[in-house]
């Protein structure tokens, strides 16, 4: 008990010493801060050169359409990381924002579902875009872009992590963002989401804007530290609004260093009342993807170049409270060694043992709303979901005066091998995205990547694996 009581005091101490030396420096910031970090942020943009549109009845019958020239199709935010005070060339973003790009073969030719729609006789087809090649763009201003190619991947799935490599080379029009390994204290701090939300909506628009006063940032707060169990991925709880173009943006603390990579807002369906939650991914998710494809970055408060107070505080009191934190640390190990010793005659017989959740064979899906009322809503089919407007029996909800929507329209269920959809009755119909009409509570499969509508084609949907 003396050597437990002795251990504690020099604790005590160690704290109070490192305590009272951090007060001795000022808070670290990154260039700008909060408004620094859009100096550091750029949007993405997926697209097709020599587009046009073409017509697909039944899926087999092509037919070309009006021309369209280069056509932005889909895209995203990034952010550039590399040494402060060094022109960047790679920047970081969500994997499922270049997905479109990697699946058209990284600038090959390209034909791309667009949207699914009728004509006056009733007849449905998808319009699709296809183009002679395809490009990822990184825009510094409206008309003012570079090329880029993908360096590293992951999967939209499940680290949904990305980074993109400048194809000419280092920019002075951007500067690279240091990172910050956020703790579970930081639970309730604010933090803002930096970004382009809206500027690449799958909608052909020439009006979009990408200049570093046209991102924004979005003030929230931390709602906790969670870890994705099916996945194994950590993120972070905000309740800050992630919409869609905010994807693979940099979330930051009021100082400007990124904790974490805006990545999705999900619709919980598990209760009467869906709840909306918005993730980003935790940073140290992001350094270990680094580390694993040798690409550079910065940690906060490593920079030499951050001029003024906040690099005279980097180079000599932060370093001071590094050391101080070392010794506090070799102290801390001195300490968890008396106390194991004290311990050891009590160790626990029914030592808990580390959860193993048993594999799961049936694959994870995600159905989510490309056009309509629900546009660029998430929604995980786990074992189940029911869509409609009665709220009381659908856990994926339209608003009761939807027009065409029934109070139970289908339901989609998850199998060993994917997953299936039943129309249960509705009155105007559910369909496939080649416009078959599904006979009432009778399932069909939907294969990854497959599209559906409610009613008619402006409540549209796909299904992802």
């Amino acid at each position: 008990m003396k050597g437990k009581k002795s251990a504690m005091r020099i604790w005590a101490a160690l704290t109070a010493v490192l305590c009272a030396f951090s007060l001795l420096g000022s808070t670290v910031y990154a260039d700008g801060g909060v408004n620094g970090a859009r100096e550091g942020t750029a949007a993405i943009v997926f697209a097709v050169k020599n587009a046009s549109f073409y017509y697909t009845y039944d899926g087999v019958e092509f037919q070309k359409g009006e021309s369209l020239g280069s056509q932005e199709i889909s895209g995203g935010s990034g952010f550039f990381i590399g040494a402060t005070g060094e022109d960047p060339k790679y920047l970081v973003t969500n994997q499922h924002v270049i997905d479109a790009y990697m699946d058209a073969g990284e600038g090959e030719a390209v034909m791309i579902p667009y949207d699914v729609q009728m004509d006056g006789e009733g007849n449905v087809y998808i319009r699709c875009i296809a183009g002679t090649e395809c490009e990822l763009r990184v825009y510094f201003a409206k008309n003012d872009y570079e090329y880029a190619t993908v360096v590293a991947e992951g999967d939209s799935n499940k680290v949904d992590l990305a980074v993109l490599e400048l194809v000419d080379g280092p920019t002075s029009k951007r500067q690279a963002l240091q990172l910050l390994a956020p703790s579970e204290d930081m639970a309730g701090d604010t933090v803002y989401a930096v970004g382009y939300p809206g500027n690449a909506e799958n909608e052909l628009s020439s009006a979009s804007k990408y200049g570093v006063s046209d991102s924004t940032i979005t003030k929230g707060v931390i709602s906790r530290f969670v870890k994705d169990v099916k996945k194994g991925v950590d993120r972070i709880s905000i309740d800050v609004d992630i919409k869609h173009g905010n994807s693979g943006g940099p979330l930051v603390t009021e100082e400007g260093f990124v904790i974490g990579i805006n990545n999705a807002s999900v619709i919980n369906t598990l209760y009467e009342s869906a709840e909306e939650n918005h993730y980003a991914i935790n940073v140290t998710e992001l350094t270990h993807f680094l580390d694993q494809n040798s690409l550079p970055y910065e940690m906060a408060g490593e920079g030499g170049a951050q001029g003024g107070a906040a690099g005279e505080t980097a180079g000599g009191g932060l370093q001071l409270v590094y050391v101080l934190i070392a010794v506090l640390v070799a102290a801390a190990a001195v300490v968890a060694v008396i106390l194991l010793l004290g311990k050891k005659k009590k160790a626990a017989k029914g030592a808990s043992q580390p959860y193993a959740p048993a594999a799961s064979q049936a694959r994870s899906a995600v159905v989510t709303g490309m056009k309509g009322m629900l546009a660029n809503k998430s929604y995980p089919v786990g074992g189940s979901i029911v869509m409609g407007r009665n709220p009381q029996k659908c856990n994926v909800c339209f608003p009761v005066d939807a027009q065409g929507i029934s109070g139970v329209h289908c339901q989609i269920r998850q199998t060993a091998g994917g997953c299936e959809i039943v129309d249960l009755g509705s009155s105007n119909g559910t369909y496939l995205g080649n416009g078959q009409k599904l006979t009432p509570n009778v399932p069909v499969a939907l294969p990854d990547g497959m599209y559906f509508y409610l009613g008619s084609a402006e409540q549209l949907f796909q299904i992802k694996y």
